[in-house]
């Protein structure tokens, strides 16, 4: 009966396992002028396709392995569409046209955040 106690108190435990606390993003192919994909909100000009890769950071001293999915959805895709690089956490974000969404990251399924997007001119 003590085993069964113990095996039961180790499984309510929680996981040591890294916490989401932010996105690293990085532009592939972007001029200084064409966008801002650092800090929020991220702006995309219209009609534009920035290739990012991503890299999520955990709050814990765990950090996230090769292996954690991470995958980005609009919840406007009439103005932000985003679509799958050929390689993992690569990302092609397409401004659309011009208007305001989030931008949604999944991290091993959950969702963790919503970026603010705008999809405009920048100044």
């Amino acid at each position: 009966m003590r085993t069964i106690a113990v095996l039961v108190l180790v499984a309510a435990l929680p996981a040591c396992g890294p916490k989401f606390d932010h996105l690293e993003i990085s532009a592939e192919n972007l001029t200084p002028d064409e966008a801002q994909v650092t800090g929020e909100p991220l702006v995309i000009p219209p009609g534009n396709a920035i290739a990012v890769t991503v890299e999520p950071e955990s709050r814990t001293s765990k950090d996230y392995d090769d292996d954690t999915d991470v995958a980005l959805a609009s919840e406007d895709p009439a103005v932000l569409d985003v679509l799958v690089g050929a390689l993992d956490r690569e990302f092609v974000l397409v401004g659309v046209a011009e208007g305001e969404t989030c931008m949604e990251v999944e991290v091993d399924g959950d969702r963790v955040d919503c970026i603010a997007v705008e999809v405009r001119t920048p100044e």
